[in-house]
Order: structure tokens, then sequence, then C-alpha cells
């Protein structure tokens, strides 16, 4: 996608000459719309993890449950940083999602080893036993897409 933005003018003329005409603004729209996917794949796996939580207090073994939610959340939110990296960035919506899945990824006691930081107005993740950090800024991303 990156190599196709850097040259989608040049990409643009020689579609013309052959009398193709490509819409490239189509491509913003299939990154805002992955931000889209991407955000309702986090508040899944939140609802997901509040709802094994309510089921925890009732039953008598939740261990299994628990390890599955925590891997639940650890999947949407490296799928949240493809996402981020993929499109340039996240709108509001996924950024307060990514900030509430990366507290209940913290707080969940089967992640041991995780760290996860506020740093410069957006959120690193570091696992210890991996040396996998994932970094990225809060911004807009119509800003960044722009």
């Amino acid at each position: 996608m990156e190599a196709l933005e850097r040259t989608k003018d040049e990409e643009s003329k020689k579609f013309k000459s052959h009398k193709i005409n490509i819409d490239f603004s189509i491509l913003v729209r299939i990154k805002e719309l992955m931000v889209d996917v991407s955000s309702s794949c986090m508040e899944l796996a939140l609802k997901e993890k509040r709802n094994a939580s309510a089921k925890e207090n009732q039953e008598s073994k939740p261990e299994g449950r628990k390890k599955g939610s925590a891997k639940m959340l650890w999947k949407a939110f490296q799928f949240a940083f493809r996402v981020y990296t993929f499109a340039g960035g996240h709108d509001d919506r996924a950024d307060k999602l990514t900030r509430e899945l990366a507290h209940e990824i913290e707080t969940n006691p089967n992640h041991r080893g995780l760290a996860v930081m506020a740093v410069d107005g957006g959120v690193a993740i570091t696992l210890g036993d991996d040396d996998l950090t994932m970094r990225w800024d809060s911004q807009d991303l119509e800003s960044s897409l722009a």
C-alpha cells in the first residue's frame, strides 16, 4: 500500500494513457474501514472479557476461561497495532479502545512480564519474555491519511 501511495501519480498517468480511470481515494476509504474493523474487534474482545469475568464470579472453574480471554485480548491488541501501522493512525474511537484494551491486558494476571505504558500521548507495550515492543502515538486518522 505504501509503495502504491508513493507512486500513485505516476501510476495514474500510466492507467490514463490506457484509458483506465482509477480513483485512488479508495485507499483512504480502505484504511478508514480497517480502523473501523479493528475498533469493532477491540469492542468485541472487551465485551467477551467482561462477560467471561461475570461468569467467573458465578462458576468455580474460571482458570481456562481466564487464559482464553487473556489470549483474545492480546490478539485483538496485536491486530489493532497492525491496522495502526497499515492505516498510518487511529481515530478517536480506536485510540480510546486501544487504551482500554491495554489496561485490561496490563491488569490481567495471565500476562506476566507485560508492561503497558502511556508514552508521549500514545501507548507502548513490552512483552518481557519475547522481547517484543509495540508502540504507537495517539493521532487522528484523518490527519495521518491526508
